[in-house]
């Protein structure tokens, strides 16, 4: 019995840093090793190694040479460690949210104990509304899921800003609903058939303040739901849109999450 945890360097650099061969990707190197090294002597049925939380690179295949320098240092400080590798956060300069297709777009590291982790945010006009991600203030409220070009035309119509309008219209029409999320998750369980490879989701969620509780709540249920039936071990994002909704001094357990992630609280 215990919990388990997963360590690893969080994001904090900028978008396409640190650039291949530079001192700073020498240095993340050198970070990995020495997480690695300081972690060794713990049980390694209950602490995993990840490389970088969210890496954010134009090109995949940087971040996949830079990663798996990464993963033969800590594998060299830690030999009995299970190591998660991280998926770039974009496939491409043009597309900042699309991290299963920049997995597929690599070959895996060869090591046979690596699994491989993404984070789920799409579709980002639902999943971040009311927030910001990157760049993008997303200022809208109540944007529906499941999304139909009717039930997203008022809000486009309202809207003012031309990148949030856009978003709104291209969200109505690719029908995002369990279907879409399916056929996105999909390849990315067939790559990992294909090469032999655990996946998992590290992390999914809706951030809850200004979206429809039952909308939200069918969102979380479908990915949950689409990842179990591709056997694609999941996590859900905890504080501001997960299982835990923080107030001042304490958090306490979101009910509408509880329901969607099939949870059994006693």
């Amino acid at each position: 019995e215990g919990i388990a945890a997963i360590v690893a360097p969080f994001h904090g650099m900028k978008p396409g840093t640190p650039a291949l061969g530079s001192p700073e990707a020498a240095n993340l190197v050198k970070l990995c090793s020495a997480l690695a090294k300081h972690l060794t002597d713990t049980d390694p049925n209950f602490v995993f190694l990840e490389v970088y939380d969210e890496p954010d690179y134009e090109k995949p295949e940087d971040w996949n040479e830079l990663q798996n320098q990464c993963l033969a240092a800590m594998r060299e400080a830690a030999p009995k460690h299970l190591l998660i590798a991280a998926a770039n956060l974009r496939s491409s300069a043009k597309q900042s949210t699309d991290s299963l297709r920049a997995l597929t777009l690599n070959p895996p590291a060869p090591d046979a104990n690596v699994i491989y982790s993404f984070h789920y945010v799409r579709p980002i006009v639902f999943t971040f509304q009311g927030t910001s991600f990157k760049s993008l203030k997303n200022t809208l409220k109540q944007v529906p899921y499941p999304s139909t070009p009717e039930n997203t035309a008022p809000l486009a119509a309202a809207e003012d800003n031309a990148t949030l309008k856009n978003l709104l219209t291209t969200y109505g029409q690719e029908r995002w609903g369990r279907a879409k999320i399916r056929q996105e998750l999909a390849p990315a369980a067939v790559w990992a058939k294909k090469n032999n490879k655990i996946l998992t989701c590290g992390s999914f969620g809706v951030f809850r303040n200004t979206v429809n509780p039952e909308d939200r709540e069918n969102y979380l249920r479908d990915v949950r739901e689409v990842l179990e039936e591709l056997d694609i071990p999941w996590t859900a994002k905890s504080e501001s849109c997960g299982l835990l909704d923080r107030k001042r001094d304490h958090s306490v357990l979101d009910e509408v999450a509880v329901r969607a992630l099939g949870l059994a609280v006693k």
